[in-house]
């Protein structure tokens, strides 16, 4: 995988407020690739919380699967679908298989945020938007969900919007 390349879509990504991920078919180019890291302005909500942010991860021709059964859902937006979010329920713990850009394959297990982010951006360059696993009736703007996000808030949607939470 050519750096230039990787380089040059985590400065995209780092260009875009509130992105967390950039994948190469967002952008026009038809690549098992994507870029992530947590925000700064979401890191120190995520460390409140007491979650840790992703580092920046270079994601090539990446895979994974569920460990366990458990399953947690969350809002999720995205940059092909700006100004909206939705409710979406992922597993809590991946394996993900990767290779990092340098052609060393790597194997590694994720939870929490990780989690999600990694579900997310691993989606995309198989033609798979949030939208696609989206409980429909909890879509909102950016500024609902911001308001929203939490347990609480994603029990008060589900209960007024009329949709189940695992």
């Amino acid at each position: 995988m050519p750096q230039r390349l990787i380089v040059r879509m985590r400065e995209t990504m780092e260009q875009i407020s509130d992105a967390a991920g950039l994948a190469a078919p967002q952008v026009g180019i038809p690549l098992r690739l994507a870029v992530l890291a947590t925000p700064a302005e979401l890191s120190a909500l995520l460390i409140e919380r007491g979650q840790q942010p992703v580092p920046l991860t270079v994601l090539v021709n990446a895979s994974y699967r569920a460990v366990g059964r458990q399953r947690t859902p969350g809002f999720e937006g995205c940059l092909s679908v700006a100004g909206r979010q939705a409710v979406v329920t992922r597993s809590d713990r991946i394996r993900l298989t990767r290779e990092n850009g340098t052609e060393q394959l790597l194997v590694e297990e994720h939870g929490r945020f990780g989690t999600r982010l990694v579900q997310y951006e691993v989606d995309h360059p198989h033609g798979t938007l949030y939208l696609d696993g989206a409980k429909l009736r909890s879509l909102s703007t950016t500024e609902q969900a911001k308001e929203r996000w939490g347990a609480a808030g994603l029990a008060a949607t589900a209960e007024q919007w009329g949709f189940q939470l695992p």
